[in-house]
């Protein structure tokens, strides 16, 4: 599943979702209340400009896949947890196919189930957390 493409006006979902990640990566966004207004617009389009992209304001696929890659730690994940490292590796492993239940931030059975089917076919431990070993594999999806 796609992101949804996100300007001012917006009230999807999704609105939540990219004002958290603004924030965890240091552009304010304003209340993160799930309504994209003047200034979730103004730090999106801070974001695009100090990422080199147009910055008109609009979150579609070039500006999601930005953030998506903006915070590039590798946290410990299971179920329950929540954020860019989630959404990074669920944007990683959708791209070549695992269906994580969307790229939404949440880990939840769907993520941990393709987590587990990822750990089986590169013969790790199938526990469905993504820890060192398994980060290093969904690092490497970007480039297969």
């Amino acid at each position: 599943m796609a992101e949804p493409n996100l300007q001012r006006g917006s009230t999807d979902p999704a609105v939540r979702d990219l004002q958290e990640a603004l924030k965890a990566i240091g552009y304010n966004p304003g209340p993160i209340d799930g309504v994209f207004g003047a200034t979730t617009e103004a730090a999106v389009k801070a974001f695009q400009q100090a990422k080199g992209i147009s910055a008109d304001g609009v979150v579609g696929k070039v500006t999601w896949i930005n953030i998506d890659e903006a915070d590039q730690s590798e946290p410990v994940l299971k179920v329950g947890s929540t954020g860019l490292p989630v959404r990074r590796a669920q944007k990683r492993m959708s791209l070549v196919g695992y269906d994580v239940g969307g790229v939404d931030g949440r880990y939840g059975t769907a993520t941990k189930g393709a987590v587990k089917k990822l750990q089986e076919q590169r013969g790790l431990a199938i526990d469905g957390v993504v820890g060192p070993q398994t980060w290093s594999i969904i690092d490497s999806l970007e480039n297969e």
